[in-house]
């Protein structure tokens, strides 16, 4: 199997959300959570991924994805592909060749749009301390934004 560099290279310069050098399993994400938040709708659950860093996505498993993986393709829709089961997948971000970037058994996997339209069946944001002080950062920014003009305008 191809390194996580090897893996990179080859789909392009990769934009990882919030990926550090530790390997991301959708464990680790929710052990690490102070609170889960369903996502619906795969353009939220991409949204969340770049706000947040990741968002972990539940995924019906074509049994062609293995293969597609070990010839070093990224994971594209095959018609009549039996569905081998489910997989709690992080999306991690997306690549300069219009690839979204998925956590899978310590590398990065790339995934067309329509695999993602096609198997994702919901996605989870967890919610860590630091996201949370980083959400209430911005609401707190903004509202001092919209009290200042407030100020101006009634001036």
């Amino acid at each position: 199997m191809p390194s996580t560099t090897t893996r990179q290279r080859r789909t392009s310069a990769p934009a990882v959300f919030g990926v550090g050098a530790e390997p991301v399993t959708a464990e680790a994400i929710a052990a690490d959570a102070t609170a889960m938040v369903p996502v619906e709708g795969l353009d939220q659950m991409i949204n969340i991924a770049r706000q947040l860093g990741t968002c972990v996505l539940r995924v019906a498993m074509p049994a062609t994805a293995a293969a597609q993986t070990e010839a070093g393709e990224p994971w594209y829709v095959v018609r009549g592909a039996r569905i081998e089961g489910e997989r709690f997948l992080p999306l991690v971000g997306c690549n300069a060749a219009g690839y979204y970037l998925l956590a899978v058994d310590g590398r990065i996997q790339p995934a067309t749009a329509a695999f993602l339209e096609r198997y994702v069946i919901d996605g989870t944001a967890y919610l860590t301390e630091a996201a949370i002080c980083n959400i209430l950062g911005v609401v707190k920014r903004v509202h001092d934004v919209a009290a200042t003009l407030g100020e101006a305008i009634a001036a």
